[in-house]
């Protein structure tokens, strides 16, 4: 939203804006519908027909985008760590941040660092960008992610950070919650817990992040299936980073994955397979986790008993 502005602004050229996989979550249809966000799914982009490609948030190597492989894009703007080989050297423009929570944080800059006045919705976007990439300023946040956002806060709507903040969700997203609980086993330090099937990817997601938050865990690592993909997402806490090589083990070469030091998520296509065979696809690559990780799959135990293993009495 950013970079269109600015190409709007300064080349007086429409951009399209076009994104990979779903909108899932509540927070972020939102912030579509409050800001009259304008997308494309990306597989409906015909990428030859354009004169100018950016690509943001992803890197030409990278699986988790649905360019073509032999598109290569005029812009790179990241802040995942990159690969070999993902940024060819015909692209034009790259800005890779590493150290910055977000990328929105690298597009808010261009605004900040150049006095260039900014409408108060795409403020707004980056904004939200930066708070919800970064957990509010808390996860992975570097000084830029900080500058930059105090010089965006006072642009922003605040009114409609908070209902994109507050965004209403339906019934199944608690019921999501209650079978992330029921489903979740403790290895020592790591929680683990198996959605099955899911109607949003993006809960996948949500979900390391709530059980992360178990007091004593090291790591905590959900697994969910949508289509005919398993969709997979680990977080570490500080004490522990390491997530994008631990996810990377786990898969071990299989699917695709990415990610920092305390957040990472995976996806490995299985068309075709039957339920008894994707469990043991999951299972494998639980196993592979733990041994990364060092963790037996002995230290086992429920983190709600079943009633027949005595579940104990509420205080």
């Amino acid at each position: 939203m950013g970079l269109r502005y600015l190409f709007q602004r300064y080349n007086g050229h429409a951009a399209r804006i076009a994104f990979g996989g779903i909108v899932g979550r509540s927070e972020n249809r939102a912030m579509l519908r409050y800001l009259k966000v304008q997308m494309v799914p990306g597989d409906k982009i015909d990428y030859r027909s354009f004169d100018l490609i950016a690509m943001v948030d992803s890197q030409p190597g990278f699986r988790y985008n649905p360019m073509p492989a032999d598109v290569v894009p005029q812009i790179v703007i990241d802040h995942h760590p990159p690969r070999e080989g993902s940024v060819p050297e015909s692209v034009e423009f790259r800005v890779l941040e590493e150290g910055y929570g977000a990328t929105a944080t690298i597009v808010g800059e261009i605004f900040s660092e150049n006095g260039i006045p900014i409408p108060g919705e795409v403020a707004t976007a980056l904004a939200y960008g930066i708070k919800a990439e970064t957990q509010d300023l808390g996860r992975e946040t570097s000084d830029a992610d900080i500058r930059v956002y105090s010089w965006l806060y006072p642009r922003a709507d605040k009114r409609i950070m908070s209902r994109i903040e507050g965004a209403r969700v339906p019934e199944n997203y608690f019921r999501v919650f209650e079978k992330a609980i029921e489903r979740a086993v403790i290895y020592h330090n790591v929680i683990y817990s198996d959605l099955g099937p899911i109607e949003v990817p993006d809960m996948v997601a949500e979900m390391a992040d709530f059980l992360l938050r178990l007091e004593g865990m090291r790591c905590s690592f959900v697994v969910g299936e949508f289509g005919e993909t398993i969709y997979l997402s680990l977080r570490s806490s500080e004490e522990s980073p390491g997530a994008g090589e631990a996810i990377a083990a786990a898969l071990e070469g299989t699917g695709s994955c990415g990610g920092h030091q305390v957040m990472a998520g995976g996806q490995l296509p299985v068309p075709g397979l039957s339920p008894e065979e994707v469990e043991a696809e999951k299972q494998r690559i639980l196993s592979n986790l733990l041994d990364h990780l060092k963790v037996k799959r002995t230290l086992r135990r429920l983190l709600v008993p079943r009633e027949e293993e005595g579940r104990p009495e509420d205080p």
